[in-house]
């Protein structure tokens, strides 16, 4: 079960990331944040950044524009 739910969800976005380079006409800058997102991402066939504090750090930037 664990295995389909990894594999199914690298497939599942590496699907995606197919159609907006395509959509687009070039290949995007791919970034992955949250939980099991670095457990997926090496299991796609697209680079993907992984980023677990970016949400921590937009809102550092948001406080430090607002103290």
């Amino acid at each position: 079960m664990r295995s389909g739910i990894m594999y199914g969800n690298a497939a599942m976005l590496d699907g995606l990331i197919d159609r907006m380079s395509e959509e687009l006409g070039g290949k995007p800058t791919v970034l992955a944040t949250g939980g099991l997102s670095q457990f997926v991402a090496p299991l796609c066939r697209h680079k993907i950044i992984c980023d677990d504090t970016l949400l921590l750090k937009g809102l550092l930037i948001l406080y430090e524009k607002n103290k």
